[in-house]
């Protein structure tokens, strides 16, 4: 009759063994699969297509894994730019050595001025190096000129409707390009253009913009008002 127990009891942890080595294959292959989904990370610039002396903003979402909850990957510190396969410049995201995260960073690309800038018009490809995937993040835009008709509308120093900075807007949405300065109208009444959507009670739909008159609080001069 003991043997009998003892045999019970030695087949039964014999059993439980069994299962619980079972188990635990089976968990671990359940999170060996899990935790090997790799997402790759994303990037996007805007404006898409953007003029020297432009900033552009780059908006960059960072490789990750799930691990019961998204885990960041790590990917390289810089954006690098290119150009018909040409590194012409670069821009720092974070201070580590690799970046982890979300990161927004702004970019000018730099102006022609009097000499010929190493970024010329045409299409370019930012890129960062996602190391969890073993592969780049990368987007195109494309640097053109104000005659370009794919720009629709720009303000060239980005101030918009601000009556204490002087701006110039661009559109062509008419058809043609047309080009307007803020300016005083008197002394005293400034008259501003900014880019706006075509249902804006401001929108002249002869000139592709908004146009507005301001009266400023003290004196209207060289396009702008002073307080």
């Amino acid at each position: 009759m003991e043997l009998k127990k003892s045999l019970v009891i030695v087949i039964s942890l014999m059993l439980a063994l069994t299962f619980l080595n079972l188990l635990q294959d089976y968990t671990g292959k359940i999170t060996s699969s899990y935790t090997s989904q790799k997402f790759k990370g994303s990037m996007t610039i805007t404006p898409l297509i953007a003029l020297q002396d432009e900033k552009i903003t780059i908006n960059i979402k960072g490789p990750y894994y799930m691990d019961n909850k998204k885990a960041y990957g790590e990917m390289s510190n810089k954006v690098y730019f290119y150009k018909d396969g040409k590194r012409k410049d670069e821009v720092k995201i974070c201070a580590n050595s690799r970046c982890k995260g979300d990161f927004t960073k702004e970019f000018t690309i730099p102006a022609k001025m009097y000499t010929e800038s190493e970024w010329q018009e045409g299409t370019y490809t930012a890129k960062v190096y996602d190391y969890l995937n073993k592969k780049y993040i990368e987007t195109n835009f494309i640097v053109t000129n104000e005659s370009d008709s794919r720009i629709g509308c720009k303000e060239i120093d980005d101030t918009g409707n601000d009556q204490y900075h002087k701006s110039e807007t661009i559109s062509h949405y008419t058809g043609k390009k047309i080009a307007k300065k803020d300016e005083c109208k008197t002394d005293k009444l400034l008259t501003e253009y900014y880019c706006c959507k075509n249902t804006d009670k401001n929108y002249k739909k002869e000139l592709g913009i908004c146009r507005i008159e301001t009266k400023c609080l003290n004196k209207c001069n060289k396009g702008v008002c002073f307080s």
